[in-house]
């Protein structure tokens, strides 16, 4: 495999862990905000045997279209649950949208047609915690996993870079959600103006998590993909700052998201 698609499949895997954990879902706050914490049984207590949700994504950048997110959430006959992201990302949109003058450049159309693809699926048991996920990051044919699994008080985590695989096993926060998946989804319950909530994202890369608030603004009638939606308005804080909104249907689910940098999340699914 050439080294620079070897590179450039661990930037993608990179940027798509910053955007996720790091800068865009979930912005920090101090550990100790006295806040109830919200995790998996926000997002699974209400999938039914035989019955997944799936919820599909359109993604756009400065006003290019990115790609899609498609999200699976099953519970599974076998006890637990089973949650499924898959992303397809235009990087030339990408690189062109935040890079104009690249276009213009000697070979500045080398990336167009490349699209790499991010999947992630993670394991759940019964009592709501993570126990075990895989990323991958497909690049010109080749892919790269990052493997993780809860053993005891530890996560155990391996990267393969191109058939080298190298494990570590770090301290495991039992309460976290993985942070990979870029679909949020809310629980109903906690869907009322002025409620408030804490939620902590795993950093698959290094184990650690990362605290956030998020709290109900208001009620919001919005029109996506010609459709109206009646949502709840969902900010994220920093410093008591709002830095992301997120609209939610009735049922929690995702309807659109703005985020910094010019990114938006918006529902593609009927």
């Amino acid at each position: 495999m050439p080294l620079g698609y070897r590179v450039l499949g661990w930037v993608l895997f990179g940027f798509w862990a910053a955007m996720s954990t790091q800068l865009v879902l979930r912005d920090l706050v101090p550990d100790d905000a006295p806040l109830p914490t919200a995790g998996y049984k926000d997002q699974l207590a209400h999938v039914e045997l035989a019955r997944p949700r799936v919820e599909r994504i359109g993604m756009y950048l400065a006003g290019k279209r990115l790609g899609t997110s498609v999200v699976t959430r099953t519970r599974l006959e076998t006890g637990g649950f089973r949650i499924e992201g898959t992303t397809d990302l235009a990087l030339d949109a990408l690189v062109h949208a935040r890079l104009p003058a690249l276009s213009q450049l000697p070979g500045g159309n080398l990336l167009d047609g490349l699209v790499p693809k991010l999947d992630t699926v993670a394991w759940v048991d019964d009592e709501y915690h993570l126990e075990r996920f895989d990323i991958a990051v497909t690049v010109a044919g080749t892919t790269h996993h990052v493997l993780g699994e809860q053993l005891g008080s530890g996560l155990v985590v391996t990267t393969d870079l191109g058939g080298k695989a190298e494990s570590r096993t770090l301290p495991f926060d039992g309460q976290a959600v993985l942070g990979m998946l870029l679909v949020p989804a809310e629980s109903p319950a906690r869907l009322k103006v002025g409620n408030a909530w804490a939620v902590r994202n795993l950093d698959p890369m290094t184990g650690t998590t990362q605290t956030a608030r998020r709290h109900v603004a208001r009620r919001e009638r919005i029109a996506v993909a010609g459709r109206i939606h009646d949502c709840y308005v969902i900010h994220t804080e920093v410093d008591g700052k709002a830095t992301t909104t997120t609209w939610v249907d009735l049922e929690g689910a995702l309807v659109r998201e703005e985020r910094p940098f010019g990114l938006r999340l918006e529902r593609e699914d009927p």
